[in-house]
């Protein structure tokens, strides 16, 4: 399943991946914290 959008490609493009795999990882630990 493809869910990239072009601002998302582009985000990661800009910033690299180290950018994208922390506001992957914040977004993993505020589900695993519940909403904050």
């Amino acid at each position: 399943m493809k869910s990239d959008t072009f601002v998302e490609y582009a985000m990661k493009r800009i910033f690299g991946k180290s950018v994208f795999v922390f506001t992957y990882k914040t977004i993993f630990r505020k589900e695993s914290y519940g909403e904050i």
